[in-house]
């Protein structure tokens, strides 16, 4: 077996019984949820901001404008 992009993960699965184009689809969706896991906590943390933002703008004496 070819480990690519110094992925020993692969061969460890292959170790333990995996065929090796079932370890690779199971690298690609590791990577996919980590990514997904990424974006998740950059909108999470940007939602925060905005509601930090939002309460010191009223804290203030601002108003916020509805937009429903």
């Amino acid at each position: 077996m070819v480990v690519r992009n110094n992925e020993p993960h692969i061969v460890t699965l292959v170790n333990l019984g995996f065929k090796p184009s079932y370890c690779l689809v199971i690298v690609w969706c590791v990577q996919c949820l980590q990514q997904v896991k990424h974006e998740y906590f950059l909108v999470k943390n940007k939602l925060e901001t905005l509601m930090r933002l939002e309460k010191q703008i009223l804290a203030a004496g601002g108003m916020i404008p509805d937009v429903s």
